[in-house]
């Protein structure tokens, strides 16, 4: 099976971070206090850079809709994406 990539979000309030990785844990665990609220994959990198760039564009308001509409509590999604030891 091919590796997925990810159109991320990661919240540091006031801040919402987007960003593309083909590898969430990494790039999650690199990131200092910032909670991973969304995850979308994608089959291609080119596919999820384009969607990368288009929520670039959104302001804080549709980001955060985003967001609450796929993770109304705002949980930190991170350890989804952890291997379980062993």
């Amino acid at each position: 099976m091919d590796k997925l990539n990810y159109v991320y979000i990661l919240d540091s309030a006031p801040h919402l971070f987007i960003g593309v990785t083909d590898d969430v844990e990494k790039r999650v665990a690199q990131s200092q206090r910032r909670k991973l609220v969304y995850c979308e994959p994608h089959a291609d990198m080119v596919t999820a850079i384009e969607r990368e760039k288009q929520l670039k564009r959104w302001n804080r308001a549709w980001k955060a809709k985003l967001v609450s509409n796929t993770n109304p509590e705002w949980r930190d999604l991170y350890n989804d994406f952890v291997a379980p030891p062993g």
